[in-house]
């Protein structure tokens, strides 16, 4: 969180809960900063601003059980996004190889920090809506990039926050592609955009971001991914199928000829 989401964050709260809580508030500021000083007497005595913050914080969490997750993912986490991406590409590739009578080639995706950065700072935009919501950035065609977004919550019980669930969530949109139409045939509800763009051979580079957060018994997990060079460009297909055979400039290899010529 950057200095300037606490200091919005902790003027806001401070209004709130003096104009609706002002009693609560009293007690709650003594005993707060009082034990504080007790620890820390130092910080809290130069720092009003972390001060403030930490006792709206604790008011925060104990009046409504809110609390929110930014961290950066892990290493074990950002492998865990990138062989699942690179595991629905190379088995679609296999696949349609093999449907579609050529080869089909979806090179594998590689981690770029700086896309990352990207998505992490607009999964913690959207995790802060109330409830979060999903909403695709204004901005993606003027950085270049594509974007895939996934929600998930669960009540009462740990949500899974794992990479392989929104994977999951994504490929599902698999069956409702038709390749030969280049269409969709999804329910109302949902689409295959998240399906194409994971697919989308073309893209070479992605970065993700995670946000969760918790309001009393209800826990929401976000993850959005950025693409580079994005997918999903109107009129082409995610992937094309070369015809065996068929090498660079469209002239068939014929190696009969060349077979009998070393047996010379």
């Amino acid at each position: 969180m950057h200095i300037r989401d606490i200091l919005n964050l902790s003027s806001a709260l401070n209004h709130y809960f003096r104009c609706r809580f002002p009693n609560i508030l009293h007690n709650v500021n003594y005993r707060a900063v009082s034990a504080g000083r007790q620890q820390y007497p130092s910080l809290l005595r130069k720092n009003p601003v972390i001060r403030q913050f930490l006792l709206n914080a604790v008011l925060l969490v104990m009046l409504y059980g809110i609390t929110y997750s930014v961290s950066a993912l892990t290493n074990a986490e950002i492998n865990d996004m990138v062989a699942a991406h690179n595991a629905v590409r190379q088995r679609v590739a296999q696949a349609e190889s093999l449907r579609l009578g050529g080869r089909v080639s979806i090179p594998n995706l590689a981690w770029e920090p700086a896309i990352a950065a990207v998505a992490q700072e607009w999964a913690d935009t959207l995790i802060k809506n109330n409830p979060p919501i999903i909403v695709h950035r204004e901005d993606l065609q003027q950085r270049g990039l594509g974007e895939n977004i996934y929600e998930g919550w669960a009540t009462n019980v740990p949500i899974d926050q794992s990479a392989g669930k929104a994977m999951e969530f994504w490929a599902s949109e698999e069956p409702w592609y038709n390749y030969t139409k280049n269409t969709c045939e999804a329910p109302p509800d949902r689409s295959c955009g998240h399906y194409t763009q994971v697919v989308w051979s073309s893209t070479r580079w992605l970065g993700c971001g995670r946000a969760t957060r918790k309001i009393d018994n209800k826990e929401y997990v976000i993850w959005v991914c950025n693409y580079k060079p994005p997918g999903n460009i109107s009129g082409q297909r995610p992937y094309s199928v070369r015809p065996e055979g068929v090498i660079n400039g469209g002239q068939k290899q014929n190696l009969i000829p060349l077979f009998h010529l070393l047996l010379k």
